[in-house]
């Protein structure tokens, strides 16, 4: 691993190909950044094992060998010490079906190659602003929330939800769109506020991205027995939280 000055923003480079990996550590190297470098998988790992973490990583879709850069970014989404760190897919796939799945999986951004130095700092520069700041309210504590009669607790230290006998580890912009849906419950919301309050206004397909994190929070409750329903699709209007009549209102646990 190749680390430069500690005060400037580190970058973790995942990219099989040698000369595309010094390109875009050039790149960034140009613009201050302080770039580490993984030709695999394997030393990708590594790397993210030491501290300190990078600030962001940017991981090629295909790593070689039949290698998965998605695969990768499942396995820093499923642990706590990764689940926050911001990553950009930078792949030749332009399909929407492959801009779907990267976002499903996990990325922030999806950029693909080629692409310009001046876009790929602007990225940077975005996914890093909308990961560390919100304009969603944070919980000061743990919060209640009733969903089809079952008893929630939203624990922000970690983003986890937690039922009487189990628990879901959330991704942060999960945990703040339940957070948000949650405040007026029974409100509908926009998919453009939603995308605008979580941030995800900038990423490219934004509103898509909006239905993407609505499906992996579904899921998520589906793991703790509460139906999709709960979340409820109102075609052309947005989504809108469905909460256990007036019991259900979100309160700081005592």
């Amino acid at each position: 691993m190749r680390m430069a000055n500690r005060s400037a923003i580190r970058v973790l480079v995942v990219e099989d190909d040698p000369a595309v990996r010094r390109m875009v550590c050039a790149v960034l190297g140009s613009g201050g950044y302080s770039c580490a470098e993984a030709a695999d998988a394997a030393i990708a790992r590594q790397c993210l094992a030491t501290d300190p973490l990078p600030d962001i990583v940017l991981l090629d879709w295909m790593l070689g060998s039949g290698a998965s850069g998605i695969r990768l970014l499942q396995l820093l989404r499923s642990q706590l010490r990764w689940a926050e760190l911001p990553v950009i897919l930078l792949t030749a796939r332009s399909e929407e079906n492959d801009r779907v799945r990267a976002l499903d999986s996990g990325a922030d951004d999806y950029l693909v190659k080629p692409f310009r130095p001046r876009e790929l700092r602007a990225r940077i520069r975005a996914v890093l602003r909308r990961s560390s700041s919100s304009s969603v309210p944070v919980a000061q504590s743990n919060s209640t929330l009733l969903l089809n009669g079952c008893e929630l607790h939203m624990v922000s230290s970690d983003n986890t939800l937690r039922s009487a006998d189990r628990s879901e580890l959330l991704r942060p912009v999960e945990f703040r769109l339940l957070y948000l849906l949650a405040t007026v419950p029974g409100r509908v919301f926009s998919r453009a506020e939603l995308g605008a309050q979580l941030g995800l206004r900038c990423v490219e397909g934004g509103d898509r991205a909006v239905d993407v994190h609505i499906s992996r929070l579904r899921r998520a409750l589906s793991r703790l027995e509460i139906p999709a329903s709960a979340i409820v699709t109102l075609r052309g209007r947005g989504y809108r939280l469905v909460l256990d009549s007036d019991a259900g209102e979100l309160s700081a646990a005592q």
